[in-house]
């Protein structure tokens, strides 16, 4: 035996849980503590910023009836009330100082990673199966747009649940123990009060029911059912809710470019092989990160991203295929990895665009069925002939620094908007969105020039379809005194989006401060027949026409505003009058 095949050795014999569990604490310490002082952008402003609701626990039953970014005058299709309250528990201790979301972001990340650690060794009665599993979900690159991006939290978060629920879930077999059932059933809940996509673990645990006969699982079909029947019920009960009274949009189509809605079968099929391609090029060699990565139509099958999709499907199916004979383990953990990843495969489009955050939930089971590989290798008389195991140790450990390494790198991309974006487009994360946050970051920086070029370049580059940019040009307009482009702007922003309650009342008041509160009352009446409800219109409305000499108007809509909300006091100020 060499010498490091005996320090391998004797590694391996003195590995205990505890002291997996402080190691991975301390990685995850080691490569994460650079995210902790990182600013806040992008969606950190609609999900915490600017969101009102998370300030105050009054805003609690809010959370479970409108949707997420309802507190920031958004109208969008996401309903994740857990979410919202762990923001607000953040706002509570130390209001929108981005520590404590970071904090909270990492502590997600790392309990998500223990979860791996338990469920691997669970299943393979092997500490080190479970550790490699653990080692390689906590540093791997890809997770850095999950953990070191506030607004990602819905991804640690709701994956942590999930592995929490599965995880009691394997151990109701072996105990009989109601409670495993009763605290997994709830941490299923949880899971899908925190993101939509949780709603796929009662599938995971079915696959798990087929392939691994255990105790209970090996009766009869009945039991069988009466065990999952809990899991689907509350799938269906979600389901039927978001469908109904939780619905916010007028479609389940949640931002698909019309590029993907009206392509072909044939084109549909070349998108899902290429984006199939760039997830497994990026989980080998993660090298350009960025978000909005656009996923085009390939031009032809031969499209290098498609090739390497059909080469890395093809070798999924045989991999499935072969664990079906030889590892069932194996066969689970990789269809529970594509079951995860379906709905961001562009079968059906829910995005034109791919995100790295989309690999998260879904990495686990690609870990847990590479690390049980791994350990099959290592305990392979013939394989480790070829490679002895402390080599391929060896090999391992310099894989997971470079990942580890390449994780604080990225962590640093994120420190401040003005580096995050300009980084991005530098990559090719080109889109009307980021040159749109881009031109918000200057006029943060007080660079109003470069703001007003930035937000044309997301005019031009979105073909004149986002709204965002024409409002942020506006208003950096109305602050320079350009009060006629200003107001053609806010025009443009009203056009693409009669619903956004700020194009209105930011035009207003430009009125009103030239003295017309003719034309200032007219813009608002015009966003009330699209915001009949929305009391920072019918507010304007009443203030305005209060300032103008009209009590009579302004204490209709202050009679208004209180009949939507008793306790406002701005309009009750407004009735004294």
């Amino acid at each position: 035996m060499t010498f490091l095949q005996k320090k391998y050795s004797i590694f391996l014999n003195s590995l205990t849980t505890r002291k997996v569990l402080v190691f991975l604490l301390a990685i995850g310490l080691v490569v994460y503590v650079n995210s902790f002082i990182n600013d806040m952008f992008w969606d950190d402003y609609d999900s915490v910023v600017n969101n009102q609701y998370i300030r105050s626990w009054q805003y609690l039953p809010n959370y479970f009836s409108e949707n997420l970014t309802a507190g920031a005058g958004i109208h969008d299709n996401y309903w994740r009330p857990l979410l919202l309250i762990s923001f607000s528990v953040d706002y509570g201790i130390g209001g929108i100082e981005p520590f404590f979301y970071h904090f909270q972001n990492f502590f997600w990340h790392l309990v998500a990673s223990l979860l791996v650690f338990l469920i691997g060794l669970k299943l393979s009665k092997k500490l080190l199966t479970g550790f490699l599993a653990s080692l390689f979900f906590l540093v791997h690159p890809l997770q850095t747009e999950a953990v070191t991006y506030v607004a990602g939290r819905a991804d640690p978060m709701h994956t942590a649940l999930m592995l929490g629920s599965f995880f009691l879930f394997l151990h109701y077999p072996s105990s009989g123990k109601n409670f495993h059932l009763f605290w997994s059933l709830l941490l299923f809940i949880l899971a899908i009060l925190t993101k939509e996509r949780a709603i796929i673990l009662p599938f995971i645990l079915t696959a798990y029911i087929l392939l691994i006969p255990l105790n209970i699982y090996t009766q009869n079909w009945k039991q069988k059912i009466l065990l999952l029947a809990p899991y689907f019920t509350i799938a269906a009960i979600y389901a039927l809710l978001r469908l109904t009274l939780l619905h916010f949009a007028n479609t389940f189509d949640l931002g698909a470019q019309t590029i993907l809605r009206s392509a072909t079968l044939w084109q549909k099929m070349l998108v899902f092989l290429a984006g199939l391609g760039t997830y497994a090029k990026l989980i080998l060699w993660p090298d350009k990160l960025y978000m909005e990565k656009v996923l085009p139509i390939p031009d032809s099958f031969f499209a290098p991203m498609v090739l390497l999709g059909i080469i890395s499907l093809v070798l999924s199916i045989f991999l499935i295929w072969q664990s079906f004979k030889k590892n069932k383990l194996i066969a689970f953990c990789l269809l529970s990895f594509f079951a995860t990843l379906l709905p961001s495969m562009y079968i059906y489009p829910i995005q034109g665009l791919l995100y790295e955050h989309w690999l998260y939930p879904a990495f686990p089971w690609l870990f847990l069925a590479i690390a049980f590989s791994l350990s099959k290798y290592l305990n392979d008389e013939k394989s480790t002939k070829l490679v002895p195991s402390a080599y391929f140790a060896i090999i391992l450990l310099a894989i997971i620094s470079a990942f580890s390494l390449r994780t604080i790198i990225r962590n640093q991309d994120w420190q401040n908007p003005i580096k995050f974006y300009e980084k991005n487009i530098s990559l090719n994360g080109v889109s009307g969105r980021v040159y749109t946050n881009l031109g918000m970051a200057y006029d943060d920086a007080h660079l109003p020039g470069k703001a007003i070029q930035t937000y044309q370049k997301a005019i031009n580059i979105s073909g004149n379809t986002l709204f965002q940019p024409w409002y942020d040009m506006a208003n950096t307009l109305g602050q320079l005194g350009k009060i006629d482009t200003a107001i053609d702007a806010y025009n443009q922003a009203i056009k693409l989006n009669p619903n956004f309650a700020p194009n209105y009342t930011n035009l207003a008041k430009i009125y009103a401060d030239q003295k017309d509160f003719k034309q200032a009352i007219a813009v608002l009446q015009n966003a009330e027949k699209f915001n009949p409800h929305q009391i920072s219109i019918l507010y304007a409305i009443a203030a305005i026409s209060s300032n103008s000499g009209d009590f009579a108007t302004a204490k209709i809509y202050a009679q208004k505003i209180l009949d939507l909300d008793p306790t406002n006091q701005q309009a009750k100020d407004l009735l004294l009058k």
